[in-house]
């Protein structure tokens, strides 16, 4: 078990996981709750609730469904899934959406503002709608589902076919499929700020 833990390790520090943590350990330290909150659930979410993990147990991470990380080790787990909810709505800026919906097949654009806010909105999302996702993984319904998240903060920007102007919004949709080789039983496949 402990060398399990220490190639774990190990792989992770290789990786663009890594970067990340690294990238959220540096905004908590200068004071941002929301990456504060975001790095304990990314570090809980890379091992497995309730499991020992030598040198790490005395850390006493959060974990479980209100940890402030996406459930199955965060946004860049379900993106390696083949989700791709970083890759096109996470840090892009107003001329890259005005770009995407003058010149894409979209009728709008958005981006959450960074990372930390696009892994905290989902979990919330995810959290507050959790009975919605038990039945969608237990019942029959064909295709994604979709689940809607209200917040009174901005999260992000989006802009609309046709328009020039860029506006803050507070909502967000995320949108899974049914995946049995994640831990929770589904991906996220994308997600992204709503007006």
């Amino acid at each position: 078990k402990n060398q399990a833990a220490a190639d774990t390790l190990k792989a992770l520090m290789k990786s663009e996981t890594w970067s990340a943590v690294a990238g959220q350990v540096k905004e908590a330290a200068q004071g941002n709750q929301l990456a504060l909150e975001a790095t304990g659930g990314m570090l809980a979410g890379m091992f497995l609730p309730g499991k020992k993990i030598p040198d790490i147990e005395a850390a006493k991470l959060p974990s479980g469904p209100s940890s402030s990380i996406v459930p199955s080790g965060g946004l860049a787990a379900h993106e390696a899934a083949g989700g791709h909810l970083i890759d096109r709505h996470v840090g892009k800026t107003e001329a890259e959406l005005l770009n995407r919906v003058s010149t894409g097949n979209v009728k709008s654009a958005s981006s959450f503002t960074d990372r930390a806010t696009a892994e905290a909105v989902t979990s919330k999302a995810i959290d507050s709608n959790q009975a919605k996702i038990d039945s969608y993984l237990s019942g029959s319904q064909k295709g994604y589902l979709e689940i809607d998240y209200q917040s009174n903060v901005p999260i992000g920007i989006s802009v609309s076919r046709g328009s020039t102007n860029v506006s803050s919004v507070t909502n967000a949709r995320i949108i899974i499929a049914r995946d049995p080789s994640m831990p929770t039983g589904y991906k996220i496949i994308t997600g992204y700020p709503t007006p």
